[in-house]
């Protein structure tokens, strides 16, 4: 009777141990790029809680890094455990905002738009009261003579309404 049970344990451990070696099968895509128009945003999954890197990889590999990572994700969240914040490949972490990538130094690489008083208005606008209260922080005038930082319009980000912070160019 208690070797069934030990054929469950082992079974049980070959699951866990299957999703936590999926990285490591993944092939490596190429990040290498000349110019930006080389570059894509993919979404890849880290680990068996869900959390979730934003990689900036070669245009040309987009395809082959989806089957995989459908493949490596298609349990779902296995492990009932918090999601850790979302990393790009500048480092940011918990990335709220448009994520752009760039060819840097031959590299596709991710990052998180900077919002501008001139680059806010390619957002679409939300009402006001769909981003809550506005945030209590001073506005001040870039050196550029033109744009401001600080508190700017509620508009859409990430599919969300928020209040835009606003930085100098």
């Amino acid at each position: 009777m208690s070797k069934p049970l030990l054929l469950v344990v082992v079974l049980s451990a070959a699951v866990v141990l299957a999703e936590d070696v999926c990285p490591a099968q993944r092939s490596a895509p190429s990040r290498a790029c000349v110019t930006d128009s080389d570059c894509a945003v993919v979404t890849q999954r880290l680990d068996c809680c869900g959390s979730q890197a934003m990689k900036g990889i070669n245009r040309a590999g987009v395809a082959r890094f989806e089957a995989e990572e459908r493949a490596c994700s298609k349990n779902g969240n296995q492990c009932k455990c918090e999601a850790a914040p979302t990393q790009l490949d500048e480092g940011t972490l918990n990335a709220k905002g448009e994520v752009l990538v760039a060819c840097r130094a031959k590299v596709c690489t991710t990052f998180l738009a900077r919002l501008t008083s001139q680059s806010v208005k390619a957002l679409p606008a939300c009402a006001k009261e769909a981003c809550g209260p506005a945030p209590r922080m001073p506005n001040a005038e870039c050196a550029d003579g033109v744009s401001v930082s600080g508190p700017g319009p509620c508009v859409m980000l990430d599919g969300k309404c928020r209040w835009a912070r606003l930085e100098c160019p």
